[in-house]
């Protein structure tokens, strides 16, 4: 709403504030930290060019928004890195990257994030190599002010992921938006004097819109853990299930987790409930004529966990979910892998 508000107004040269700039902008900041970074790289811009043009309403507007706005923000992230110090977690779910491996994450997620509209890009190429068919005048300034803004961005997110990894694909929303924005632009002469090629992106787009809404409507994605465990109830209905996993144990060695336990619990009970399953949370238990079942997402041992557990998996995923059985218990366990390698499920079969 931010992006397209200030577009139609700086196409427009109208240089008053309106209703969408001034309430986006602070959902926009607030959205998430590196949201934060690129909007701060638009904003920037965008009120250097108001102070150019002495649009100084707008100019104030913005930078009092932008001021308010940092204010929570910045209560959020204080707090936020308050709680990992408090519970000596190690924030451990974004995996580094090096400077080359980290742009091209950003690189690849833009395709996808256009819509796989490969009509579109191709567009894109004709203008790359044809000087006629670019957009000249506010037009062309206004692209290069929002590419100017997205490298500027990108740049900054880039240095930052050298000490604290930040990187992933689902993370670079604002990117994407910018993105589209910019195509949308770019490609605009060329339409004027092609229209078919417009006819060609608005069917890709409606292949591509029906072709992921049908995946989706088929595919019951973390669902489907839900579903093998309701078989596993089905088959033994005094099934008894365990959800989440606490801190494990390791003495002075820093603990590595992804969530607090409790987040994990709330999750489970989420996902079960579409089956009909009763979760319990994390502690003692002892088979019965059914069997016992510690249920865990995004904290499946990884290969060389269980490598140091000499090929156990059983004892590989015990260890590293935090479910604290015992010797006794493990030795009547199997794990089962659910629908990803981040999930897993122990069962504890009645001793024989």
């Amino acid at each position: 709403m931010f992006i397209g508000s200030v577009s139609v107004a700086y196409l427009d040269r109208d240089g008053r504030p309106n209703v969408f700039q001034l309430v986006a902008l602070p959902f926009l900041l607030m959205l998430h930290q590196i949201t934060t970074i690129y909007a701060a790289a638009l904003l920037a811009i965008l009120i250097v060019i108001d102070l150019r043009y002495r649009n100084f309403l707008r100019f104030w507007c913005f930078s009092v928004i932008a001021l308010l706005a940092s204010i929570p923000l910045g209560l959020f992230t204080w707090r936020q890195l308050g709680q990992f110090s408090d519970v000596l977690v190690e924030v451990s779910w974004i995996q580094p990257l090096g400077t080359l491996d980290a742009l091209w994450t950003m690189l690849r997620s833009l395709v996808p994030a256009l819509g796989q509209n490969w009509v579109a890009l191709f567009a894109v190429g004709v203008i790359a190599v044809s000087p006629r068919y670019r957009p000249r005048g506010a037009g062309s300034s206004l692209v290069w002010i929002l590419a100017g803004a997205a490298i500027g961005g990108s740049a900054i997110v880039l240095l930052i992921n050298q000490r604290i990894p930040l990187i992933e694909d689902y993370i670079l929303s604002f990117l994407a938006v910018e993105a589209m924005v910019i195509v949308s632009l770019a490609i605009v002469p060329l339409l004027y004097t092609k229209p078919w090629i417009g006819v060609l992106i608005a069917a890709n787009a409606g292949v591509y819109v029906a072709s992921n809404g049908a995946g989706v409507a088929h595919d019951r994605g973390l669902l489907q853990d839900a579903d093998m465990v309701a078989q596993l109830v089905a088959e033994c209905p005094q099934t008894r299930i365990h959800a989440g996993s606490r801190l494990p144990a390791r003495g002075p060695d820093p603990v590595r987790v992804i969530a607090p336990p409790q987040s994990e619990q709330i999750a489970l009970q989420g996902l079960a409930a579409a089956d009909g399953l009763t979760l319990l949370p994390l502690g003692p238990d002892t088979p019965g004529a059914c069997p016992v079942v510690y249920w865990t997402e995004y904290r499946a041992p990884k290969a060389h966990e269980i490598e140091e557990h000499h090929g156990d998996i059983v004892s590989a995923a015990n260890d590293y979910a935090g479910f604290g059985l015992d010797g006794s218990s493990i030795a009547h366990a199997k794990a089962i892998r659910l629908s990803s390698p981040f999930a897993i499920g122990l069962i504890v079969s009645p001793a024989r």
